[in-house]
């Protein structure tokens, strides 16, 4: 700030302002938030008022309503005053810009004490200016003279004075042609800064000042600011929320205000027009409200179309399309014409000018747009179902199409309200019902599932127990499934909507029996009983001509994954060359599903993950379920930290959605992971809460998945009986549990407890029992660990040679940790045979697998069997081998002093894992705060080299 501060700023309050931004205390983080994403602007800002901007000591700032001008000079504002400077403002008002000077009597009020210091000429020009005494109109070279006077003595006593108008756009023409000419002649103490909208014309526009652009914010400072004012909403709301503010910040800070706090919370739907809070509505909609009738029903009309097609708003528009209706709102600001399309500013615009149309206008805008599209069946619903207010079946049925269409793309949430106006236009309550029961369906798919409980409460109200049950059915059985775990209730629904039939013109609706069928599959594979799956085999049976391809490749994936593996990848090839963008996400999770059962999700990876990728929010359970499948894939495929990072993110995500089914079976794999990577404590905890939920329920899939890691964890830590006392709940010696996965996924684990224990007899029973299942048929996966189960249950003298058969499998090597534990076991057996040389070959690779995997108790197991062969291993220092790469990298930016949040940005995680990863790493280094993360990540490492190549050759055999 130039010159010497001697006055002192505005009256306030006493409290004590910020140096950065001048707000008082308590207020600087509001302040600190408006701010977000505006340093450069504030950097120019301070240049003026420090005196050294090379432009000068005036600066007009431009940008649309909301962008954040205002608070852009309330900081410059706090910034001159917390400098010492004086500050006097002023703002245009739309309702006084008719009257002369009222712009500069609010400005120079606050000096009237200083009137004395000017001449008795400029006293006489500002008092007429103002009203005050009679006389002839004052000269207006006149007024300017005596307001420069005026300002430049008050300066003189403060030191520095800054002028601030914001609103130029609405200065009276008078007030702004003095305060152009202030701006231009601005002396040694004094510093101009100004707000207006872009175009909004006026004295201004020609004034020559230097100008700065307010524009909207970046993607990363948007969704700051909207994390920091309205923390905790879930991805999909918050996604859209940004995409609707465009990055204005009002809109950002404003749209959550309008919204119930169930659609807050991502357990309802959040409406296609957003609704505006009054702030916002006035913001936009005055623009609207001065321009001629035909240009307000052109923007209308456009406003409803929401493509922007050109040729759509110009044939509805009819006679109210006029050149100079469209150039009218071009110049206010609202629109522009680009490229054959009709483009509306900022979102906001569109919801503002809908929301202040009156009804009528509405309906009619709706009727003239439907006429407009014969060719586009999907739209044309919809603006027919806006053009009414009486029930309508024909719309209604077209709009129930629109719906299914949707759903088919993988638009669930996009297809609830059509099947909700659907519903309202039925004239028969059993059609209300059918359609309201999609609309919970639909509603349940896309993550809303109390939202689709209150739409079958209401369904209820309507279903007499007709034929349109089934359609409730098949909703409630799939919220009984995912959200209360309550398999047996779902079992029920499902089989007596089988049981019942359907008309034949409803036959083709969303409650067709295949979508029932596939429930009913995985009802029953969940639940892993055999009195469930008697049913569906029934069910499958009775609808067996009927029945798609689809619901074929699903049944034979389950109930015959041995007999069929051959088959099932041709035909998943088949249906996963179909896939595309457009392709229905549950339909390709659903694929995926079928790929686990032979090992095979990570030849379609790339196509899962992409067609689950960037969909609509509204598809949380797909999203969810190719998750599960891809941490799958992860783990078998060695990626641990990747499924570690993807478990804890979709376990926030099940939890918000109220995804209490798919929670537990994410709960399942991270035990699992824990247990591979030795961290028993980790395992015991999660198997409680997957045993404690899953287990009452009679859900035995994740109690599998739970049981499995116990066993992993015990025969990583050499517990052996514990081992098979864990392997008999799921896999006892010479069965496989009916129609699970988790048979053919232990066979090496049960295979080596067994033999650890000295039960030899049992081992080779159970592999009997795995050969005549055709289990090794399965992938490449199955046939290695097969093969080295079958090796380790060899006679000594054909060890060897199995063992060598085992790893030579094509694929073997593909699948790292089975791969390496076989290496391991071939290892052990050759070091016991005193072939130390050999022993070597097999367990050094196995060593540096397991330690890139984090598999720390194998890697300890290796790491002591090379031990024994003579050999001397050392140890460098490198990451912690407690601590996976990922959480090596959390650890050392926690380390350099980042915070949870800060470290999420850098890393693209939620900080909800970040928080995860660090309770895990406190106890994993043995300290307690951050503050010793430093001295625990300079401690020496463990991962093993040898000693030299001399050394190695030269050990001795025990």
């Amino acid at each position: 700030m130039s010159g010497t501060p001697r006055g002192s700023a505005d009256d306030g309050d006493g409290t004590a302002a910020s140096p950065v931004t001048g707000q008082p205390a308590r207020d600087r983080g509001a302040a600190a938030r408006d701010l977000m994403g505006r340093e450069r602007l504030l950097a120019r800002i301070s240049g003026v008022l420090a005196g050294h901007a090379p432009e000068g000591p005036a600066l007009l700032m431009r940008g649309e309503p909301g962008v954040g001008k205002s608070a852009l000079l309330d900081a410059a504002a706090g910034y001159a005053r917390a400098h010492g400077a004086r500050v006097v403002r002023t703002s245009g008002v739309e309702c006084e810009a008719g009257l002369a000077f009222s712009g500069l009597h609010q400005l120079l009020h606050p000096l009237r004490n200083r009137a004395g210091s000017l001449t008795a000429g400029q006293q006489y020009a500002l008092d007429r200016a103002f009203g005050l005494g009679a006389g002839d109109a004052p000269d207006r070279m006149a007024v300017s003279v005596a307001a420069l006077a005026l300002l430049t003595n008050a300066a003189a006593d403060a030191g520095t004075l800054l002028l601030v108008v914001d609103d130029v756009q609405w200065v009276d023409r008078s007030s702004a042609e003095v305060l152009a000419f202030l701006a231009r002649r601005l002396d040694a103490g004094l510093a101009f800064l100004g707000a207006s909208r872009p175009g909004a014309g006026g004295v201004f526009d020609g004034s020559g000042l230097p100008e700065a652009e307010v524009p909207p914010l970046d993607p990363d400072a948007a969704r700051r600011l909207l994390e920091a004012s309205h923390p905790g909403l879930p991805t999909a709301v918050r996604d859209r929320l940004l995409k609707e503010a465009a990055g204005n910040p009002l809109a950002l800070v404003e749209l959550p205000t309008a919204l119930s706090a169930r659609q807050l919370l991502g357990r309802e739907m959040v409406p296609a027009s957003l609704p505006l809070s009054g702030r916002l509505e006035r913001l936009y909609a005055d623009r609207v409200r001065d321009l001629s009738p035909a240009t307000r029903r052109l923007l209308l009309v456009a406003a409803l179309e929401g493509a922007g097609g050109l040729e759509t708003v110009h044939a509805a528009a009819g006679d109210d399309w006029d050149v100079h209706a469209v150039n009218e709102a071009e110049l206010a600001g609202l629109i522009r014409v680009d490229g054959g399309r009709l483009v509306f500013r900022h979102p906001l615009i569109r919801s503002a000018i809908a929301q202040a149309s009156p009804p009528h206008a509405r309906r009619a805008a709706h009727q003239a747009l439907a006429d407009a599209l014969p060719a586009d069946p999907e739209r044309r619903a919809w603006h027919l179902a806006g053009s009414v207010v009486e029930s309508d079946e024909r719309i209604a049925q077209a709009l129930e199409d629109a719906g299914e269409r949707s759903v088919e793309r993988g638009g669930a949430a996009a297809a609830v309200p059509a099947f909700l106006r659907a519903a309202e236009l039925s004239p028969r309550r059993e059609d209300r019902a059918r359609r309201l029961s999609a609309a919970a369906y639909a509603a349940g798919q896309s993550g809303q599932l109390d939202y689709s409980a209150r739409l079958l409460a209401e369904a209820d109200q309507l279903d007499g127990g007709g034929a349109e049950a089934r359609d409730t059915g098949i909703a409630r059985a799939y919220l009984l499934m995912h959200q209360e775990g309550d398999l047996d209730g779902a079992h029920r629904l499902l089989v007596r909507c089988l049981g019942e039939r359907l008309p034949a013109e409803q036959a083709s609706r969303t409650a067709a029996p295949d979508e029932a069928m596939y429930i009913l599959l995985f009802v029953c594979y969940f639940a892993a009983r055999a009195d469930l799956w008697a049913s569906y085999d029934a069910a499958l049976k009775a609808m067996a001509p009927q029945s798609s391809d689809l619901t074929r490749l699903y049944r034979d994936a389950v109930v015959a994954t041995t007999e069929q593996a051959s088959s099932l990848r041709e035909r998943l090839d088949v249906q996963f060359a179909a896939v595309s963008e457009t392709t229905d996400p549950w339909r390709v999770a659903r694929l995926g599903l079928v790929a686990q059962q032979i090992d095979a999700i990570g030849d379609y990876r790339d196509r899962i993950r992409g067609a689950l990728r960037d969909r609509p929010a509204g598809t949380q359970a797909s999203r969810l379920t190719g998750a599960i499948l891809l941490v799958t894939d992860d783990f078998l495929a060695g990626r641990w930290d990747s499924a570690e990072a993807l478990v804890a993110d979709q376990l926030d995500l099940a939890h918000t959605a109220g995804y209490q089914l798919l929670g537990c079976l994410l709960r399942g794999q991270a035990a699992l992971l824990a247990a591979a990577r030795g961290r028993s404590d980790v395992v015991d905890a999660l198997v409680h809460e997957v045993v404690a939920w899953a287990g009452p329920r009679g859900i035995e899939m994740p109690v599998a998945a739970a049981r499995y890691a116990q066993v992993l964890d015990a025969l990583g830590r050499g517990r052996y009986e514990e081992a098979c006392a864990w392997a008999a709940q799921i896999s006892a010696p010479g069965t496989l549990p009916y129609r699970s996965r988790y048979g053919p996924m232990m066979v090496l684990d049960v295979v080596e407890a067994a033999v650890r224990c000295g039960r030899l007899d049992d081992a080779r029973e159970h592999l009997g029992a795995v050969r005549r299942a055709g289990v090794h048929r399965v992938s490449s996966r199955t046939a290695l660990v097969v093969a080295g189960a079958e090796a380790l249950c060899a006679p000594e003298a054909e060890q060897g040679a199995a063992f060598e058969k085992a790893l030579s499998i094509e694929g073997g090597r593909r699948w790292p940790f089975e791969y390496a534990r076989v290496q391991l076991l071939y290892g052990e057996s050759l070091r016991r045979m005193r072939e130390a040389g050999r022993a070597r070959d097999q367990l050094w690779p196995a060593l540096r697998s397991l330690e890139s995997l984090g598999a720390a108790p194998w890697a300890e197991r290796a790491r002591n069997e090379l031990r024994a062969t003579g050999l001397h291993v050392t140890r460098h220092e490198g990451r912690s081998p407690l601590l996976t790469a990922q959480e090596t990298q959390i650890a050392t930016l926690a380390a350099g002093g980042l915070t949870n949040k800060q470290i999420a940005e850098r890393m693209h995680l939620s900080h909800r894992t970040v928080s995860s990863h660090l309770y895990k790493i406190f106890p994993k280094l043995g300290i307690t705060s951050r503050a010793a993360l430093r001295d625990a990540l300079t401690a020496p490492s463990t991962t093993s080299t040898p000693a030299t190549a001399a050394s190695a050759t030269a050990a001795s055999p025990p």
